[in-house]
C-alpha cells in the first residue's frame, strides 16, 4: 500500500494529466476502468482540476490503492517505474521536519483566520493567480495543521519554497494586524532563514491598514426595560478596551441618550490615545423583537455641540443579533459560515452563497431556515414581509437560527419595484462586506442617496468582536437577592 500523503497525490495527478492529456481521454479512462461518470466525480473545467477531483473523490472512498491499480494496468508505458521511484517513495523536501514544526509551533487555533487569510494572499503572489481558480474545489483549510499539508503538498521545487516564504510574510502581517503587542520576531527570523536558504527576494510591504474603533452597544430584554451593554474594541487588541462606562438598565426610549454619551468618552479616548480610527463605528445587538424597527431615523442622538441629530446621520452603523450571543449551536455555525463567506470574499465573489428569497414564505418556524441550508452565507430577502407583527418574527427567528453572516430585507417591498430593490441590495454589498466599518459605511450612503434604501434593514453578524455579556444565571442569582 502507498502513504498516499499529499506530495503523493500530486504526483498521481500529474502521471494521469500526462498518460490522458485530453478530458476526453481522461472520461474514457474512468467510464471504461471505473465503470463511472467523470462528470459526476470530477467537476471542472480543465484537465487539471478533473484530474485532482478524481483523486478526491477516489481519496474520499478510501479507493485511492484501487485507482491506482487500474490506472498502472491501463498505461503500462507511463512513467510509473519513475513515479513509484522518485514520488512514492518517501524523499527529501525542500524544508525539513524540523523547518516545519518550529514554524507551526509558533501558531495558535485562534490564528486560524489570520493564516487562512495569509495562505490565500501567499498562493496569489506565488502563482499570479487566485488559489480557487486554480483549485476550484481546494482542500479544508480552517486550521493550522490542515494549511501544513497544504503547503507540504506543494513543497516539492522552488515555486513550494516560494509558496512558504510568502505565506510566512503575510502571516506576520495579518497577525500583527490583529494584535500589535504580539512579538513576530521568531517569524521574521524563520522567514530570512528560508529565503536566504533558497534565494528568494523578499516583496514590498503591503500599505498598512487602518485599525478601526467599534462600540458595541448591547440591549437585553428585562421586563419593561432592557439592559444595555457597552464595550470599546480596537483592531489588533485582543477584547474590549475599558473608557469609564459599566452597563445600565434603562427603557428602550433612554437608550439613544446613552449612546451619545458613550459615542463621546469612547472618542475622547480614541484621540487622546492617537488611535488611528477616531471615530466609532457603532455594532448594535439587538433582540429579535427590536429588528424590524428603524433606528436608524427613530433613534435622535445628540452631537458634540449638544445638537440632536438622527443616529443614522450621526455615526456609521450595523445590527447585530443579541439572541445569537448566548447560543453556542449558533456561534459554531456562524463561525463555519463566516470562512465560507471569507473564501467567496477572497475569490472576488462575496455574494456568491447568498440566497435570493423572491416571494414570502410560508409563516411556520422553520420554513425559511429550511433555504438558508449549510453553505448560504447570506440573504437578500425581497419579497413584502408579513404586516403582522408575530408573524415578521417567525421569519427572522429563522433568520437568526440560521446564524447567516449577512441578511437584508425591508418591510416596504409592496410599492417598490424588486428590480431596483435588488439593485440596491447589491449596491450596499458592492466591496468589502467582511469589514464591518465599510459595509456600515456604504449603507449610510446608500440610506442619504436613495429612497429604496432607506427601508432597508441588515442583519450582521461575525465569530469575533462578541459582547463580554455577565453569566444569566448569576445576574438571576443578584437581582433575587435584590428583591
Amino acid at each position: 500500500m502507498v502513504d498516499w500523503n499529499g506530495k503523493n497525490r500530486k504526483a498521481l495527478r500529474e502521471a494521469i494529466e500526462k498518460a490522458y492529456p485530453e478530458p476526453v481521454v481522461l472520461k474514457i479512462f474512468v467510464s471504461e476502468e471505473l465503470d463511472e461518470n467523470l462528470a459526476v466525480v470530477a467537476g471542472g473545467d480543465n484537465l487539471q482540476v478533473m484530474a485532482f477531483s478524481l483523486i478526491e473523490w477516489a481519496r474520499a472512498k478510501n479507493q485511492l490503492d484501487n485507482l491506482f491499480d487500474v490506472f498502472k494496468r491501463d498505461s503500462p508505458k507511463a512513467d510509473i517505474a519513475q513515479i513509484e521511484q522518485k514520488h512514492l517513495i518517501p524523499q527529501s523536501f525542500n524544508l525539513s521536519r524540523t523547518d516545519w514544526e518550529s514554524l507551526f509551533e509558533y501558531f495558535q487555533l485562534d490564528d486560524s483566520a489570520d493564516l487562512r487569510r495569509a495562505l490565500y494572499r501567499g498562493f496569489k503572489q506565488t502563482f499570479e493567480n487566485e488559489l480557487q481558480v486554480i483549485l476550484p474545489k481546494p482542500p479544508p483549510l480552517g486550521e493550522p495543521a490542515q494549511i501544513r499539508e497544504f503547503l507540504e503538498t506543494y513543497d516539492v521545487n522552488q515555486e513550494g519554497a516560494t509558496l512558504v516564504v510568502r505565506f510566512v510574510e503575510c502571516a506576520i502581517a495579518e497577525i500583527h494586524r490583529s494584535n500589535q503587542k504580539r512579538d513576530v520576531t521568531v517569524l521574521q527570523q524563520w522567514r530570512d532563514r528560508i529565503a536566504q536558504q533558497f534565494n528568494i527576494p523578499f516583496l514590498q510591504p503591503e500599505e498598512e491598514i487602518v485599525r478601526r474603533a467599534y462600540l458595541l452597544v448591547t440591549l437585553e430584554e428585562s421586563g419593561p426595560d432592557v439592559i444595555v451593554h457597552p464595550e470599546l474594541h480596537i483592531d489588533g487588541q485582543i477584547g474590549p478596551v475599558g473608557f469609564g462606562v459599566t452597563p445600565m438598565t434603562c427603557s428602550i426610549d433612554e437608550v439613544a441618550e446613552h449612546i451619545s454619551k458613550w459615542i463621546h468618552g469612547a472618542e475622547k479616548l480614541l484621540v487622546a490615545e492617537k488611535r488611528d480610527d477616531v471615530q466609532v463605528t457603532l455594532e448594535i445587538f439587538l433582540p429579535c423583537r427590536y429588528l424590524g424597527e428603524d433606528i436608524s431615523t427613530t433613534w435622535i442622538v445628540r452631537n458634540r455641540r449638544g445638537e440632536e441629530v438622527e443616529l443614522g446621520r450621526h455615526r456609521w452603523f450595523l445590527v447585530r443579533s443579541t439572541d445569537r450571543i448566548r447560543d453556542p449551536q449558533a456561534q459554531v455555525i456562524l463561525r463555519n459560515k463566516w470562512h465560507q463567506l471569507e473564501a467567496c470574499t477572497d475569490a472576488g465573489d462575496p455574494c456568491r452563497k447568498f440566497h435570493q428569497q423572491d416571494t414570502c414564505p410560508e409563516t411556520k418556524r422553520g420554513t425559511l431556515k429550511i433555504s438558508l441550508k449549510e453553505k448560504v452565507t447570506g440573504l437578500k430577502f425581497l419579497a413584502q414581509l408579513p404586516v403582522d407583527r408575530d408573524q415578521q418574527e417567525i421569519l427572522l427567528y429563522d433568520i437568526i437560527d440560521a446564524a447567516i453572516p449577512i441578511a437584508l430585507w425591508t418591510s416596504e417591498t409592496d410599492q417598490v419595484d424588486l428590480g431596483i430593490l435588488a439593485t440596491e441590495f447589491d449596491r450596499i454589498l458592492a466591496g468589502s462586506i467582511t469589514n464591518f466599518a465599510e459595509l456600515a459605511s456604504r449603507w449610510q450612503s446608500r440610506r442619504t442617496a436613495s429612497d429604496v434604501s432607506k427601508q432597508i434593514k441588515i442583519l450582521c453578524d461575525r465569530p469575533d468582536r462578541i459582547p463580554r455579556l455577565p453569566d444569566l444565571a448569576q445576574r438571576e442569582d443578584d437581582d433575587a437577592i435584590v428583591a
